[in-house]
């Protein structure tokens, strides 16, 4: 019994010992099955570990919780993953073997193996117990809007491309949350926003892109349901709109998330939405992205930028025009009405894809009448027009009656009778807004406006809320508004029929409007023609109420022409020649008002241009008269008739030519409120206008309801005699010494006073002081006895002033002392001092906010008493400072002082936008800014640099003039300080030595040109002694410029041999007069100029070759020949390749020899132009080292010859000593 339980227990050990041994050595032998086992297995869990993960996703993204036990897993499984790579890693080992492949590594098989085993097991156990936690379907993702069609492909167009950037830009902005897109409907910005919405997904700038059409019918449970289905949440379709933006809100705060919206028509309350906003939303980076019609609404959805989508160009438009119509459009029957077409459609890109896809397979006649009912405003009857284009304008314009503007009945009509009023201009007119208001008052189109000022305000209001929908344009003329032909278009077609219908045609035939039949249901006639009107005669318009004229010949205003327009409220005239005849057998036997009848409504006269004929007294009898304006027409005289208009609110008397105003017509005009006389009291005759025979200036006095006023005077003492003229009452006023036209040639102007050459004493004692508080540009010249502009005119601190002018003021000392008014000078934009001799300082003493905050642009010229501009305590008011010129200051020391400042004015001195700085002719100055004692004192050469302990993040242009400092840079200045620099100019700045050290190199990083002139002392102009190997250096910049810079003797020093970068976007180099430079380029430098295209040197006497090496590099490349030649015998060439040269000029170079070493081989791929003129000890340019295979010809000492002639031609100079010159080329002369 013992011996069998022995045996048992023997065959027991002996089969678990073999099943071992027979296991370690299954390991080896079953290598390749175990490790498949195991990547197979490994590719079934990651299968199952993706479905679980699409699972608890969707989970997090609906807010659930994650059970407990699948986070386990899912990290079991991660685990697992990272053991495979280990698994990976030795696979590759046991690949390699023992002895280099020739024999099996038996022990990494056996390692590797037994470890799969062991994995294989966890794997089969990890996956049966994820075999719950998965499903057989997931909800997918939303797809990419990529491929969806669109009206245009918007990838071509450049101008929506770098739009597209700027966008991305400021969703990278990271103190960015909301952004506005903004444009006329049709002009693509929902294409844009789904452009940005698939890069912000490629280019992983967002974890998530959220996108809602709001549209013009507001729902916010329906935007809700469109961003939570982007986001893959469920909202609970019963619950309660607030309920439901908590869940929404919730999920937009799990990670980066941007929420678009498009097509918004009215704000909204984010909060109610669910939209996380300030506080820790914005902390998790949900940013918002918005389109509108209106920038208004922008605005009040408080974007922080906005971008404008502007029209197409005229090249894009073509080519959107030829993508839809095909390339017959090149068929020259069809090319000149598709650009008519084009241009018709206003570079609108929705209009031009509904006339182009229309247009696509239809003949030439189709094409024509498309053309023709573009030009007329009936665009209905094309195929896509009315239903693509007009309906879109149709959209914003009935807009315009919701509660966006004032809800009352008379508001809602008012802003589209303004806009059907925009509708009379012509194409891309640039529509005066004071005409607009003119108009507007005529009409009565304000029914609660009882002053012209009110008037303004509210025309510019609507005409704003216009613009903001894009219904009008902005101008590039101050005071104007464009209208965008598509849109012009459209309101034409609304003023058709119905309460306003229009007839607007302008360079039209002349006798286009004569049919009685036509023109009768017209409320408002602008007709324009560049021939000569013919007046109908009884014209019959019983409902006009305006009349526009353009046209060359006379118009005569009387009963025979204007007989059948008794509603006419409006005339509006530009002819050659305006004549008053109200029937001469009526004047007889009735009296002027009842011969006028016809014209018994007219309330707003305009004779703009025009030679004003006879009888221009009967003007007087329009008793409604209103608005009289004679604007750059030519007058005799004024007569006293005019005096009658009792109603008279604006008279504009800004005539090209006005000869006399008689005495007591502008005294009689006491409801004036608005009055323009340009320059009648400016120039010849002046004294005998203010006698007895004509109107005095003095008249004004009795304007008591005058709140505008423009005049111009050359005698400032006429101003004097206006002691009881109300100049406080003005709102405004142009009181200039200049004539009108000199500042001013049109409707808008700021409030200007001009004062010269007065005792301030007496402009004291008069009333003109009342108008310093509204004044917006002041000039002041040759004042005497002026020394302090606050105190002495105006103690308030002129609140509203924009733009300060003061020359010759020989007793000013400084313009303010401390402690000014609160809001002094807080809109001053702009500060010209000129010539000021005893100015020590701007002011005196500390300044608060908001003073100066607005300041932008600093110029002061030829105060020579001044040492310092600012004190460091200023400069936190001045952060919107962008431009500073200052000239000829002989004793400024520097433009920021801390003298007497506080103690923690020893920090860093920042001006944050300072984009231009200008300094000539300042022979003493030090420093920009005084260094502090803290900041490295001892340090003579940070004493002496320019720049030390300031910032200047934006500056982009730098000119120096004549600047006595050492360097630019110093060792204090911050990383970045001038990181913006592009142009950077020095000229004759005496005391410098080294144009750009290592510091300066490290600040100038995007510097581009770079520009120095008659330095005397520069001796080098990059050193780049220290620089660290793999540097980029100066990659940005674009060219250099060096002129007469006598002591220079490298353009770059101490340049490091291996690991430096830079100077590869550097495309022109010239270099002239320059006498001690013996060379221009190292080989080293000479390889990195991959992009240079014009080299030009000239007049450098001792230079001998161009490319030269350096002391150190010449060692170094003799031992490298020695060590080469000691294994291969054979000699080495340097090869350098100026790839992009295309233009190389030599001239005046007297010691040339060679453009470089005979052992270095250069190539000239893209060189055609070789200009060499007086280098008479060069004996040859090609050769079998120096190759330029495209060029053909070379001018060579100013004679053209053959490119295979120059070598000999070189030659024979050489052998003549330089006979061969012809003498030009000498010094001086630009060869540019």
């Amino acid at each position: 019994m013992a011996e069998q339980i022995a045996c048992t227990v023997v065959e027991k050990v002996i089969e678990k010992v073999v099943n071992s041994i027979s296991r370690q050595f299954s390991y080896i032998l079953c290598y390749n099955s175990n490790i498949t086992n195991l990547t197979d297995g490994v590719q079934d869990l990651l299968n199952k570990s993706a479905g679980v993960q699409l699972s608890v996703d969707r989970a997090n993204k609906n807010l659930e919780v994650i059970a407990p036990n699948v986070e386990v897993w899912l990290t079991k499984v991660g685990e697992i993953e990272k053991k495979m790579s280990e698994v990976v890693e030795g696979i590759e080992k046991v690949k390699k073997g023992c002895l280099n492949g020739w024999c099996p590594n038996l022990k990494q098989r056996y390692l590797l193996s037994r470890k799969a085993v062991k994995q294989t097991l966890e794997i089969v156990k990890l996956q049966e117990e994820g075999a719950g936690y998965t499903q057989l379907s997931y909800t997918a993702a939303p797809t990419s809007m990529a491929a969806s069609t669109s009206t245009f492909r918007y990838e071509v167009f450049e101008s929506r491309i770098s739009k597209t950037k700027e966008v991305i830009e400021a969703l990278k902005n990271s103190k960015i949350h909301r952004i506005g897109i903004c444009g006329v409907g049709g002009v693509g910005k929902t294409k844009m926003v789904k452009e940005i919405r698939e890069r912000a997904i490629v280019e992983h700038l967002f974890d998530e892109v959220a996108m809602a059409v709001v549209s013009q019918n507001l729902d916010l449970r329906k935007i809700q349901d469109q961003l939570a289905s982007a986001l893959q949440l469920k909202l609970d379709e019963k619950g309660t709109t607030y309920d439901r933006g908590i869940v929404l809100c919730k999920r937009l705060m799990q990670g980066r998330i941007l929420v678009i919206f498009d097509d918004v028509w009215e704000d909204f309350d984010f909060g109610e939405l669910g939209i996380p906003v300030g506080g820790e939303g914005e902390s998790k980076q949900c940013k918002i992205l918005l389109t509108s019609r209106d920038k208004h609404v922008c605005e009040t959805m408080q974007t922080q930028v906005n971008f404008t989508i502007e029209l197409l160009s005229d090249e894009e438009a073509w080519d959107l025009f030829k993508e839809k119509v095909g390339d017959r459009v090149e068929n020259s029957d069809l090319r000149s009405i598709a650009q008519k077409l084009v241009n018709e459609c206003g570079h609108l890109p929705l209009a031009i894809v509904a006339v182009g896809t229309a247009l696509k397979d239809r003949d030439k006649c189709a094409w024509e009448d498309a053309l023709e009912q573009l030009k007329t405003s009936t665009a209905t009857s094309i195929e896509g027009m009315d239903r693509k284009v007009y309906s879109v304008l149709r959209l914003s314009y009935d807009y315009l009656l919701t509660n966006q503007i004032p809800t009352r009945k008379k508001g809602i009509n008012e802003i589209q009778r303004l806009f059907l009023l925009c509708c009379l201009f012509p194409e891309d007119y640039d529509i005066p807004i004071e005409s607009l208001v003119r108009n507007a008052w005529g009409l009565r189109l304000f029914i609660d406006v009882k002053n012209l000022a009110v008037a303004r305000n509210r025309t510019k209001s609507l005409v704003y809320r216009l613009t903001s929908c894009y219904l009008l344009l902005a101008s590039d003329q101050e005071g104007h508004v464009k209208m965008h032909d598509v849109v012009r278009d459209f309101g034409l077609q609304e003023a058709s029929d119905g309460e306003q219908v229009f007839m607007v045609k302008h360079n039209a035939v002349s006798n286009e409007w004569l049919q009685n039949d036509t023109i009768e249901p017209y409320t408002a006639i602008s007709f324009g023609t560049k021939e000569e009107l013919q007046q109908p005669i009884g014209l019959v318009c019983p409902r006009i109420q305006l009349l526009n004229l353009v046209a060359k010949g006379s118009v005569q205003i009387s009963r025979r022409y204007f007989k059948g327009m008794e509603e006419l409220r409006v005339i509006s005239l530009q002819v050659q020649l305006v004549d008053f005849d109200f029937d001469s057998e009526h004047m007889l036997v009735e009296s002027p008002i009842k011969a006028v009848k016809f014209l018994i409504n007219v309330r707003m006269l305009s004779l703009e241009s025009c030679r004003i004929g006879k009888n221009i007294g009967l003007v007087g009898s329009l008793q409604k008269l209103e608005i009289l304006s004679f604007y750059e027409s030519d007058i005799d005289v004024l007569p006293s008739e005019i005096g009658k208009l009792i109603n008279l609110k604006l008279l504009d008397l800004r005539c090209n030519e006005l000869g006399l105003i008689l005495p007591g017509v502008l005294s009689c005009l006491n409801k004036l409120e608005e009055l323009y006389m340009g320059d009648y009291f400016h120039g010849e005759g002046v004294e005998e206008r203010n006698q007895g025979n004509c109107a005095s200036i003095t008249e004004l006095c009795s304007m008591f309801c005058l709140k505008t006023l423009q005049i111009s005077v050359s005698k400032p003492e006429l101003l004097l005699k206006l002691k009881d003229f109300p100049f406080g009452e003005l709102a405004r006023f142009i009181i200039s010494e200049a004539g009108y036209k000199v500042y001013y040639g049109g409707y808008e102007f700021r409030n200007r006073v001009e004062l010269e050459e007065l005792d301030v004493v007496s402009v004291l004692n008069s009333n003109i002081r009342g108008l310093m508080n509204g004044t917006e540009e002041l000039k002041l010249f040759n004042m005497k006895g002026l020394n302090n502009l606050v105190k002495q005119l105006n103690e308030d601190g002129f609140v509203n002033l924009k733009d300060l002018r003061i020359s010759s003021c020989n007793d000013m000392i400084k313009l303010f002392d401390a402690n000014l008014p609160t809001g002094s000078l807080g809109r001053l934009e702009q500060v010209w001092l000129f010539n000021l001799p005893v100015m020590r300082q701007l002011w005196r003493g500390p300044i608060q906010l908001p003073s100066f905050v607005n300041l932008k642009s600093l110029k002061i010229y030829g105060c020579h008493a001044m040492t310092s501009l600012f004190s460091a305590s200023v400069v936190g008011c001045i952060v919107q400072l962008e431009s500073l010129i200052i000239s000829g200051c002989k004793m400024l020391e520097e433009i920021v002082s801390r003298d007497g400042a506080a103690e923690d004015d020893s920090r860093m001195i920042e001006f944050p936008n300072l984009d231009i700085l200008n300094v000539r002719g300042l022979p003493n100055l030090k420093s920009f800014i005084s260094v502090s004692d803290i900041c490295g004192s001892e340090n003579n050469h940070d004493k002496l640099s320019l720049f030390n302990e300031v910032l200047l993040p934006s500056m982009r242009q730098m000119r120096l003039e004549e600047v006595n400092m050492v360097s630019i840079v110093g060792a204090q200045m911050r990383p970045g300080s001038l990181y913006k620099l592009r142009d950077l100019t020095l000229v004759r700045c005496s005391k410098i030595v080294c144009v750009a050290a290592l510091e300066a190199i490290k600040q100038l990083k995007n510097l581009e040109n770079l520009d120095v002139l008659g330095c005397d002392s520069v001796e080098t102009l990059f050193d780049l002694e220290g620089l660290e190997e793999e540097v980029m250096v100066l990659g940005q910049l674009v060219s250099i410029h060096l002129y007469l810079l006598v002591e220079l003797r490298h353009l770059w020093k101490n340049v490091p041999r291996r690991g430096f970068q830079g100077f590869q976007n550097l495309t022109e180099l010239k270099v002239s007069n320059c006498m001690k430079l013996s060379y221009l380029l190292s080989p080293c430098i000479a390889k990195l100029l991959v992009n240079l295209q014009q080299m030009n040197l000239w007049s450098c006497n001792i230079m001998e070759r161009v490319i030269q090496m350096e002391e150190e590099e010449e060692e170094e490349e003799e031992e490298e020949e020695e060590e080469y030649f000691h294994w291969s015998k054979t000699e080495t060439k340097n090869i350098i390749v100026f790839p992009q040269l295309r233009s190389l000029r030599l001239a005046n170079l007297y010691n040339l020899k060679a453009f470089c070493r005979r052992n270095h081989y250069i190539e000239f791929p893209s060189l055609d132009k070789l200009f060499i003129w007086n280098c008479p000890r060069m004996k040859i340019f090609l050769s079998r080292s120096v190759r330029a295979p495209k060029l053909e010809t070379v001018v060579f000492n100013h004679k053209s010859i053959p490119v295979h002639e120059l070598n000999y031609m070189m030659k024979r100079q050489n052998e003549a000593g330089g006979e061969g010159t012809d003498g030009q080329g000498s010094e001086g002369e630009d060869f540019d």
